[in-house]
């Protein structure tokens, strides 16, 4: 499991992140305050105040999806 922080404070850096996780075969959730959403849900992530970073979990992450999701990192 790897944990870390995201900024997805645009909608373009939100539609290019989905594109990424939607190649990701395991779970992944995002965190924002009290809230936790499913982190490859359109819905989720927009209902989330995403001025400021959120943190990101990945239950199965391989090197591929870490070094993608680089640039994303706070």
């Amino acid at each position: 499991m790897d944990r870390f922080f995201i900024e997805l404070n645009t909608q373009e850096r939100v539609e290019e992140y989905l594109r990424i996780m939607g190649k990701y075969e395991g779970d992944v959730k995002i965190l924002a305050g009290d809230y936790e959403v499913d982190g490859k849900s359109v819905l989720g992530i927009f209902s989330l105040d995403l001025s400021h970073p959120v943190e990101i979990i990945l239950y199965a992450a391989d090197e591929e999806i870490k070094k993608r999701l680089e640039k994303f990192r706070v």
